[in-house]
Formats: C-alpha cells, sequence, structure tokens
C-alpha cells in the first residue's frame, strides 16, 4: 500500500486500525467510515510504545499527525512510513492562538508563543 502513494475507499477497507485515544483522530475516523462503511479497529492506544508495536508487529495502520509524531516521547513512531488522506478527506487545519485583547498575557506565555512561532512558522513574521 505504501508504494502506491494515494489510497482509494477500497484500499482502506481491507485495512486493520489502530487508533489513538484522540477527538481530532476520531472524527477522521469516523469521517473515513462514512466514506468506506465500517472499519475494523483493533485496539484503542494512548501509548506511543505500544501504537509503534502494534503497527509493527501486527500489521496495523494508524491514524495520526505529523506534529503528534515527530514531537512523541517515543521518537521511533516518528520514522514510520506516512501516507497523505487529504484526497479522501479534508485534512487540512490551521494552528493559531486565541487570545483575549484585554488581558496581557505573561512573559512566558509570551516566550513560548514565539518559540513555536519562530520553530513552526518563521516566514509569517
Amino acid at each position: 500500500m505504501l508504494e502506491k502513494g494515494t489510497l482509494t475507499v477500497h484500499d482502506l477497507r481491507h485495512q486493520r486500525f489502530a487508533l489513538f485515544n484522540d477527538v481530532a483522530n476520531e472524527q477522521i475516523f469516523r469521517h473515513l467510515q462514512f466514506l468506506c462503511g465500517p472499519l475494523k479497529v483493533i485496539i484503542n492506544l494512548d501509548n506511543a510504545w505500544s501504537m509503534y508495536a502494534t503497527i509493527t508487529k501486527l500489521n496495523a495502520v494508524c491514524l495520526g499527525r505529523t506534529f503528534q509524531t515527530h514531537h512523541s516521547p517515543y521518537s521511533p513512531l516518528a520514522d514510520l512510513p506516512e501516507i497523505e488522506l487529504g484526497d479522501l478527506i479534508d485534512s487540512h487545519f490551521e494552528f493559531g492562538w486565541l487570545t483575549n485583547p484585554n488581558d496581557e498575557l505573561s512573559a512566558t506565555t509570551v516566550e513560548l508563543i514565539d518559540h513555536i512561532n519562530d520553530r513552526y512558522y518563521p516566514l509569517s513574521r
């Protein structure tokens, strides 16, 4: 399946899924099931090591976001191959900051926001 580069609804119908307990992933999975019909879930997990073992040892497919895998406490998760689902579902989202303009942010919060913006959105400033 990795060699294909893009997936079809037919491809997904024959996969076994391992899912993180994550509201955003659950919404994506529900949408995939709307397109494909019932999909086989073999396990729901919260642990990155367990997810890695499930994927590699049981040949399962995991829905994950690149941001999550690259910042996981279990780094081998980021080394697994990825296939984009954007041709089947709208997987685009924006990451940003909502703040109350009437409240002053702490220096630590401003530093954190600046650090993340510099790291992930260097051209946006």
